[in-house]
């Protein structure tokens, strides 16, 4: 389904509405944002498609009703790019399309800072109103991480760099997961395209914890380590048909 496809119309006076998350990773946060929205209601009804015009490479559709009706839409998506002015021109491209549409549109542009200079660059992008960025340091597993930390010590992170987070998430991985690794002979680590039931579950268990870490690292002003994909997660829970 391409994003250009033709829409379902509103029904019953209730505006459809439609969310737009783009990407630059196309493994773990597609994994992880596929499980939630399905434990929060959504239905998955589509899976990969391509429009060649924009270079938009979906990797699924999930869409809720409400009393048999169709009301929402969320596209997860990979960009085919990775580099953040690309990915927001993209959602503002489709802002501005919707802007006389009777629908409800958002889109949210999920990338890494990487660095210090890279965070400043991305900080100073412009947006549609309804388009958000959402940015993880110095990546995306900074939120995976945030749901093992029971106590949260920020010197811990300090100047810590992509490698050794996902060092120390795998650390994390294998004391929580390794039994069920050893059902199958396997040592589990933390990998990208790796999201079974059992570290899904878990996971989700621990949602409210990564959300707390998330929101007092931001609130404490932590460069060194942080992510507002908790603000990504209460958009999409609060995204109903009222």
């Amino acid at each position: 389904m391409a994003i250009n496809q033709q829409r379902r119309r509103p029904i019953g006076g209730i505006k459809n509405k439609e969310i737009l998350i783009i990407s630059e990773d196309k493994e773990s946060f597609i994994l992880y944002f596929k499980n939630f929205l399905q434990k929060i209601g959504y239905e998955k009804t589509g899976e990969r498609s391509e429009d060649n015009k924009i270079k938009h490479f979906f990797k699924g559709q999930l869409s809720r009703t409400f009393g048999g009706r169709f009301i929402a839409e969320i596209t997860l998506s990979h960009a085919g790019i990775t580099h953040s002015e690309g990915m927001v021109k993209i959602a503002n491209q489709e802002s501005l399309k919707r802007k006389k549409s009777s629908e409800e549109f958002r889109a949210f542009c999920v990338f890494d800072a990487e660095n210090e200079e890279k965070l400043k660059k991305d900080l100073e992008i412009k947006t549609e109103q309804n388009v958000k960025k959402i940015i993880s340091f110095p990546c995306y597993e900074a939120w995976l991480l945030m749901h093992f930390i029971t106590n949260l010590n920020e010197d811990k992170f300090q100047k810590i760099n992509a490698a050794d987070l996902i060092t120390e998430l795998s650390n994390q991985y294998r004391l929580k997961f390794g039994e069920e690794g050893l059902q199958f002979g396997i040592s589990i680590s933390y990998r990208k395209n790796l999201m079974t039931e059992t570290i899904f579950n878990w996971l989700y268990s621990n949602i409210n914890t990564a959300k707390a870490n998330a929101q007092r690292l931001r609130n404490e002003n932590k460069k060194h380590l942080s992510t507002e994909i908790d603000l990504l997660i209460n958009e999409l829970e609060n995204f109903s048909v009222a």
